[in-house]
């Protein structure tokens, strides 16, 4: 997972991986607003479509942040999952 923070915008990125392979690159947008931000993600990859809701805490050494993920398979019936994340800051 990759995130970029610049003023007060916040972009995350990350493989999407359905067994064995990765699938497509989620890709959330969101603001910074203090020490706290939002994302938002959406799109549709070889028929599944997917949506991503995310707020967290940034902090000076990386942040952490809580979400809901959301996809359907075709035609399939919707899922949903929580999820939970931790980043660092990078030194390079």
């Amino acid at each position: 997972m990759s995130v970029i923070v610049t003023g007060n915008s916040i972009l995350f990125a990350r493989p999407i991986i359905h067994s064995p392979q990765i699938n497509s690159n989620e890709v959330a947008m969101g603001t910074v607003a203090g020490t706290g931000f939002s994302m938002t993600s959406s799109g549709t990859e070889y028929g599944t479509h997917y949506e991503g809701k995310y707020t967290g805490t940034l902090i000076a050494s990386g942040g952490t942040f809580v979400g809901t993920q959301s996809w359907t398979i075709g035609e399939g019936a919707p899922q949903t999952r929580s999820c939970a994340g931790a980043f660092m800051k990078s030194h390079a």
